[in-house]
């Protein structure tokens, strides 16, 4: 994380992960970086599923996701920072409440089709890494990160 991010990034994000936020608590921020262009990032204990909800609600707002940053700290504390493509800033408080309700309702996934997955155990002793190949599409990580969430709450 340090060495993919600006002093800058760094200090903000420190920002605004503390204090943490409480259980049930998020914290939501939006900037605009040009015309057209967003950083939208959001703070909240980390969950199952807190990308998948998080992408859900920046396509029901018809937001592309150009990129995106997940990090989790120690106390739990999960931050996720993107970069969408959309007219107008997204309002934060409208973010904030359909986030909040998506992370009330169950996670749910449907197939993923034209996109081919290629996993890696052995670039590091800890995280096992994915590639996923084939033509990009709106809805894409929201999709891809849903059939995650899903697998991994049939294994809890």
């Amino acid at each position: 994380y340090v060495l993919t991010q600006t002093t800058d990034d760094i200090v903000r994000h420190a920002r605004l992960c503390e204090p943490p936020p409480g259980r049930g608590n998020l914290r939501v921020t939006v900037d605009t970086l040009e015309p057209g262009i967003h950083r939208i990032e959001v703070v909240a204990p980390d969950q199952l599923g807190l990308i998948a909800r998080t992408t859900g609600v920046f396509l029901d707002l018809d937001c592309s996701v150009t990129s995106a940053l997940a990090v989790t700290w120690g106390d739990r504390v999960a931050l996720t920072s993107y970069r969408i493509e959309a007219a107008e800033a997204p309002d934060r408080e409208a973010i904030a409440a359909a986030l909040r309700d998506r992370l009330a309702t169950p996670i749910a996934s449907t197939p993923v089709p034209g996109i081919e997955l290629a996993f890696d155990d052995e670039g590091s002793p800890w995280y096992t890494r994915c590639v996923a190949s084939g033509s990009d599409r709106l809805g894409l990580l929201f999709a891809l990160t849903s059939a995650f969430a899903a697998a991994a709450s049939r294994c809890a």
